[in-house]
């Protein structure tokens, strides 16, 4: 079992509209099934929204490695845009 928390930080006064993403996940890129997702326009003073998910793998022996992976961006595209702050990833492995 995998838990991830953190904060998705968004670019106050920054008018456009931010997206950030992020997954528990084996790979290195956000998987589109499983996500947190926060969005906001700066405008309207949010700067820091909570993130947290969980997420169970079977596992078998031998290495296994899980990342927090993140993907920000604005409806521009232009920078600045969103990010994570303070992000944790712990994992707890419970044999059978």
């Amino acid at each position: 079992m995998v838990n991830a928390s953190g904060l998705f930080n968004f670019i106050t006064g920054n008018p456009n509209l931010q997206y950030t993403w992020c997954s528990i996940s084996t790979g290195i890129a956000v998987e589109t099934a499983q996500y947190m997702y926060g969005r906001t326009s700066g405008a309207n003073g949010v700067s820091h929204m909570p993130l947290a998910g969980t997420r169970v793998y079977a596992v078998t022996p031998g290495t296994f490695t899980v990342n927090l992976v993140c993907n920000a961006t604005n409806d521009t595209g232009v920078s600045p845009t969103a990010g994570v702050q303070t992000a944790q990833l712990t994992a707890l492995f419970v044999a059978n």
